[in-house]
């Protein structure tokens, strides 16, 4: 009676952990589809906030060359009210210094926005280069998945194989399976 029984648990266990393995790997490619997705969210958020970092050094620029004009305006008034000429020398200097140091920190200003821009395009490039890395993974689990299902199968045919030879060698007239 346990003899007909054990091709049967054989068959059914073969079928039961190949397919364990194919959802396991069906899992590992939702799992690394969904990293994906979410490493793209990110570098779409990453990317969200490089544009904002533009938009923010452009008001940034120009708010700072309003406060230059306001100050060098500001200098030639009070110049003038004290009837100082202003096309040259200590007042001309003093009008060219006000414009130097106003270039140099829009340059300061604009590298700072260059330098947080390029933080952010460094991380949205990351953060797909993950997502990619993500989505390989999750189909190299599917891939082993489905290689584990195969030799599983082959397992359990080799020794469906092995238990008919030796239930035939032992006459009990299991040839016919």
């Amino acid at each position: 009676m346990c003899a007909p029984l054990a091709p049967m648990l054989l068959i059914a266990a073969t079928a039961v952990s190949a397919a364990g393995s194919v959802m396991s790997g069906i899992q590992a490619k939702q799992q690394g589809n969904y990293e994906a997705a979410v490493a793209k969210a990110n570098a779409k958020a990453a990317d969200e906030q490089a544009r904002d970092a533009i938009d923010r050094g452009k008001i940034e620029q120009q708010q700072h060359w309003r406060q230059v004009a306001d100050t060098k305006g500001a200098q030639q008034a009070a110049l003038a009210a004290g009837n100082v000429d202003t096309s040259f020398g200590s007042a001309r200097s003093l009008a060219e210094d006000t414009a130097m140091i106003g270039n140099e920190d829009a340059n300061a200003l604009y590298h700072n926005t260059y330098n947080e821009v390029r933080g952010f395009d460094i991380s949205a490039s990351n953060y797909r280069a993950q997502g990619q890395a993500k989505k390989m993974e999750g189909n190299a689990g599917l891939t082993r998945g489905i290689f584990g299902a195969a030799t599983t199968i082959l397992g359990g045919a080799t020794q469906f194989s092995k238990m008919k030879a030796n239930m035939n060698a032992g006459g009990n007239g299991w040839s016919a399976m």
